[in-house]
């Protein structure tokens, strides 16, 4: 079941980012709104669950990227919905089996896999989070405040108004 409505969310978010339209709320199981920023009592808008583990259903092949940030923004994990992997190395999961591939370039013989890189535990839990859009520029979409511990940092500069943006990173994770 949880496939399913992560490859719902998946197609209504592509489908957002061509239009530029908000993505519609998520629901929970028993039909009801489930909100992708919680309210705090004075009427802002705060990341309650920042920093908390997630991990992304989509893994390319051979891992991540330590160049590249990327974002799930229909993460079940997250009460925000944004699962963050920020400039990881690897394979992030836990049942990772590295692959050598030395000697083998997978473009000229189709049978050699690919080398996998397993991500070091300790950088999964630095730069695997939770996170929520903290600066939406001028779209009109929501934004939160980041907590202790997180800096807003230009994540995403393509992709559509309703993704594009700041997110809340870890600090001691980035340059600058």
């Amino acid at each position: 079941m949880r496939t399913r409505g992560a490859a719902l969310s998946l197609v209504l978010l592509t489908a957002c980012i061509e239009t530029g339209d908000a993505p519609p709320p998520l629901e929970d199981e028993g039909g009801e709104d489930v909100p992708l920023d919680a309210v705090s009592p004075d009427g802002g808008e705060e990341a309650h669950a920042v920093g908390a583990p997630c991990l992304p259903e989509q893994v390319p092949e051979a891992g991540f990227d330590d160049r590249e940030a990327y974002l799930e923004t229909s993460s079940l994990d997250c009460e925000t919905r944004v699962c963050l992997v920020f400039h990881l190395s690897g394979d992030p999961r836990e049942s990772c089996q590295p692959v050598d591939a030395s000697g083998c370039d997978p473009d000229l013989e189709p049978e050699c896999a690919p080398p996998v890189l397993c991500a070091d535990p300790s950088e999964v839990t630095d730069r695997v989070y939770c996170s929520c859009r903290c600066d939406a520029g001028d779209t009109g979409f929501a934004e939160c405040d980041c907590p202790s511990g997180f800096s807003c940092i230009d994540v995403l500069e393509v992709g559509g108004p309703s993704v594009r943006g700041g997110y809340c990173v870890r600090d001691g994770t980035f340059a600058g």
